[in-house]
C-alpha cells in the first residue's frame, strides 16, 4: 500500500524502529529517536543490497519515489544503482580535492590564518601580490602540478621592469604559500624554496 504525507509526518518513534514501506523495495525508516530516513532494498547479482536516499522531510516522499525509479531503470539495465552511487560520491570528493588543490585555495587558506599574526597593512600588501601578480597567472594552477619554472615565471615580469625587491618578496610569499601545502600534506615539498638564488 502506498504511503501519503500525512502517514509520513504523523508517525511517531516507538521503542523500536519501525519501518512504512511505499512498495518497490522503497521504505521510510522511523527511529527510535524520532529522525525518519529513506531506504531502498533491493536485490542485484543474487546479493540483497540496500540503497540509502537521504533524510525525511528533507527528502519529500516524491523525491525518494522519482530515487527508486532511478534505481529500477539502472537494476533493468543490468547496473548496481549502489554502485553508481559509490562512484559518483568518490568523483564529487575528487572533484572537491582538486579545487581545494588550486594556489588560489591554497593561498587564501594559508592567508586566513598567516594574517591575525601580522599587521593590516602587511596582510593587504600579500593579498594584494597574490591577487594582481600571482593569481592570474597560477591560481587556477593545482599545488601538485606547480614546478619552480613557473613560479621564476611569475617574477619574471617584475624583474624584466627592474623591480628586484618585488621579485623576491613575491618569491617569498610563493614559497611560503608551497611550505603550508607541505604542512598539510598536499605535497611532499615546497617547489618555490630557494628560488630567489636565481633572482637579481
Amino acid at each position: 500500500m502506498p504511503l501519503f504525507d500525512t502517514t509520513l509526518r504523523n508517525t511517531k518513534a516507538g521503542e523500536k524502529p519501525l519501518k512504512l514501506s511505499d512498495g518497490g523495495g522503497l521504505y521510510l525508516l522511523v527511529k527510535t529517536s524520532g529522525k525518519k530516513f529513506w531506504h531502498m532494498a533491493y536485490r542485484f547479482d543474487g546479493k540483497q543490497k540496500l540503497l540509502s536516499f537521504g533524510q525525511y522531510p528533507e527528502v519529500s516522499l516524491s523525491d525518494a519515489r522519482e530515487a527508486r525509479q532511478k534505481a529500477r531503470e539502472l537494476l533493468a539495465k543490468g547496473i548496481d544503482p549502489g554502485q553508481v552511487k559509490k562512484e559518483a560520491k568518490l568523483a564529487k570528493k575528487a572533484e572537491e580535492q582538486v579545487v581545494r588543490n588550486t594556489f588560489q585555495k591554497v593561498a587564501s587558506e594559508w592567508l586566513q590564518k598567516y594574517e591575525v599574526k601580522i599587521s593590516e597593512k602587511h596582510a593587504a600588501k600579500l593579498k594584494r601580490y597574490l591577487e594582481t601578480k600571482i593569481f592570474p597567472l597560477i591560481g587556477q594552477r593545482l599545488v601538485t602540478e606547480l614546478t619552480p619554472q613557473d613560479f621564476l615565471g611569475v617574477v619574471c615580469e617584475s624583474e624584466r621592469l627592474g623591480h628586484n625587491e618585488t621579485a623576491h618578496k613575491i618569491m617569498n610569499l610563493c614559497s611560503q604559500v608551497m611550505r603550508y601545502a607541505r604542512i598539510t600534506g598536499l605535497v611532499h615539498y615546497d617547489t618555490a624554496g630557494g628560488l630567489t638564488a636565481a633572482l637579481t
